[in-house]
C-alpha cells in the first residue's frame, strides 16, 4: 500500500472520529468524507468541538445542506473556524450560481464571513480571505496548475498545520494561501509548464518555499 499514489482514496474501516475529535486541538474536516448517512453527523461533532477547525470539501456541502443549525453552531463556537471554498462550494452556501459568486468575489466573502461567522477563503486566482465584520484580503500567488483535483486538500491541510503554530488565524490563513501558491510557481519553474501537474508534486515544495520566507523574515 505504500506505493500507492497518495490520490488514491480507500476507505477499510470507520475510525473512532470522536475519540480522533477529542484529542485533536486542531481538525481539517471535509476532504475525503462523502455526503453519506452519517457524514453530517461528523461535521457538527466537530463544530461542537473544541478544536481549531478548517473546514472545506463536503463539509462545506454538509453545512449547505444545514444552514441554520450550523449557522448556529458556528455562531457558539469558541475556537477559531476556517473555511476554504471554491467558487461552486461558495455559491451552494450562499444559495446562489457559481456565476453570482465570480461576478462578485468580493461582495460573496463578505457575505459568506458574516452569515456564517467564520474567517472564508474564497479559492482562485487572487484568493479572498476574510472574517466576520473584518476586511478582505486578497493573496496573488499561484497559477493554473493548481487548477487539479486534490490541490484544496493541500491547502487545506497547509491551512490546519498552521493554525496550531499561532493565534493571528486571519494572517496564518493567508501565509497558507501564500505558500500554497508559491508551490505550484516553483513546480512550474522547474517543470517548465503548468500543466500535468498533481497535487502531490506540489508538497515537496513545501521547503523551499519555508525557507525564502526564513530568509526574508525581519
Amino acid at each position: 500500500r505504500s506505493r500507492l499514489p497518495v490520490e488514491l482514496m480507500a476507505k477499510e474501516v470507520e475510525l473512532d472520529f470522536l475519540s480522533t475529535l477529542s484529542a485533536s486541538d486542531t481538525l481539517v474536516i471535509g476532504p475525503g468524507l462523502g455526503t453519506a448517512k452519517g457524514s453530517w453527523g461528523k461535521v457538527r461533532a466537530a463544530l461542537l468541538s473544541k478544536a481549531r477547525l478548517v473546514l472545506d470539501a463536503d463539509a462545506l456541502n454538509g453545512i449547505a445542506m444545514h444552514v441554520e443549525e450550523a449557522c448556529q453552531l458556528l455562531r457558539e463556537r469558541t475556537s477559531p473556524t476556517v473555511c476554504t471554498p471554491h467558487p461552486k462550494e461558495a455559491a451552494r452556501l450562499l444559495g446562489v450560481d457559481a456565476a453570482v459568486v465570480n461576478a462578485d468575489r468580493y461582495g460573496a466573502v463578505r457575505t459568506l464571513a458574516d452569515r456564517y461567522h467564520a474567517i472564508f477563503v474564497l479559492k482562485g486566482w487572487g484568493t479572498l480571505l476574510c472574517r466576520p465584520q473584518g476586511p478582505t484580503w486578497v493573496v496573488q500567488r499561484g497559477n493554473s496548475a493548481l487548477s487539479k483535483g486534490g490541490t484544496g486538500d493541500l491547502l487545506s491541510g497547509i491551512v490546519g498545520s498552521l493554525l496550531g503554530q499561532g493565534t493571528d488565524v486571519l494572517s496564518l490563513s493567508a501565509l497558507a494561501v501564500y505558500a500554497h501558491g508559491r508551490c505550484a510557481e516553483l513546480w512550474s519553474e522547474q517543470a517548465g509548464t503548468e500543466r500535468s501537474a498533481l497535487a502531490s508534486d506540489f508538497v515537496s515544495q513545501l521547503t523551499t518555499v519555508w525557507a525564502e520566507l526564513e530568509r526574508t523574515k525581519p
